[in-house]
């Protein structure tokens, strides 16, 4: 966006070429009075060359003060998508962990059932056991399998939920360790603080601040339909019988000026542009402060749930 509305203030050059075949009748009256006619054909030919650089046009500079806005917010939405990226990364690869616990709790489960159940077996074959024990830990050996089938097929999906995001196949995880896991304290420790620096560093904030930033240059841009324009304009021109009148006639023409355009009246068109322009920059700005209040809350709650966890 940037260069293209850069583009802009810089000097444009245009060549134009023309070439066309031209058919004339002429009627004219004699010395008696008598009306005569004659026709004739010719070629006609024009070559021009044209330097333009604009001096002044507020539209123009309003637009890439504008583009420069949109870039940053596009920078920061760039920002919030890896941000929301990490956080989907880290938690699927938790729930992965998860299922992976979950399905070597239910193999150590089922290998103790089987345990228990080859027991009772022996106990009732030699006189010491009851059929009610063998059918209990029966009982329990198979809800097992069916917890077992349940934990590979959520491990499965957790790790391809995982591999969708790393675009590779993930075959082991590296587990947590709890010895590196230590909890330390905010610093600064003061919820204010944070407050402030998530209201600088804040992606979405950052986007909604620079959404304000374009919606006050789209009221710049409105109001430059009253300002005139002012461009610096070379050109260099050869034209060969260019009318009738001077047919087989060359001209060599050179063109340096100043052309300035100054709008009048356009219907009202520009003022209601701008108040269409400075409505918008209301609502860009009543969105970020509430976004703003929104954001201030939540780091408020995660601060002091971050402190009482600390205390703990």
């Amino acid at each position: 966006a940037v260069p293209q509305a850069r583009a802009q203030l810089l000097p444009n050059v245009s060549a134009s070429l023309s070439r066309s075949k031209n058919s004339t009748d002429r009627e004219s009256l004699d010395f008696l009075g008598r009306t005569t006619s004659d026709s004739f054909d010719y070629f006609s030919s024009n070559y021009a060359l044209t330097l333009r650089q604009p001096v002044f046009r507020m539209y123009n500079f309003a637009q890439y003060r504008q583009a420069q806005r949109q870039v940053e917010g596009a920078e920061a939405t760039l920002d919030r998508s890896l941000q929301d990226l990490l956080v989907r990364l880290a938690g699927a690869y938790f729930e992965a962990l998860l299922a992976q616990d979950q399905h070597a709790l239910v193999i150590a489960q089922k290998e103790a059932y089987a345990g228990q159940l080859e027991a009772s077996r022996r106990l009732f074959a030699a006189g010491q056991g009851t059929r009610t024990d063998i059918d209990d830990a029966q009982a329990r050996h198979d809800l097992t399998l069916a917890q077992e089938l349940e934990a590979s097929q959520n491990l499965g999906y957790t790790r391809r939920e995982l591999q969708i995001i790393v675009n590779e196949p993930v075959e082991a995880l590296a587990a947590l360790d709890p010895a590196r896991m230590e909890l330390q304290s905010p610093t600064p420790a003061s919820a204010e603080e944070w407050i402030a620096r998530g209201e600088e560093v804040n992606a979405e904030l950052r986007t909604l601040r620079a959404d304000i930033e374009v919606a006050r240059q789209e009221v710049d841009k409105a109001r430059a339909g009253h300002y005139p324009t002012v461009d610096l304009v070379a050109q260099r021109s050869k034209s060969d019988s260019e009318n009738n009148t001077s047919i087989n006639t060359r001209y060599l023409t050179t063109l340096v000026g100043v052309q300035v355009n100054v709008p009048l009246f356009a219907g009202g068109y520009a003022l209601a542009q701008t108040r269409q322009a400075l409505a918008n920059v209301e609502r860009a700005e009543q969105q970020y402060e509430a976004r703003r209040r929104e954001v201030g809350q939540e780091i408020r709650k995660h601060s002091r749930r971050h402190l009482r966890l600390h205390e703990i």
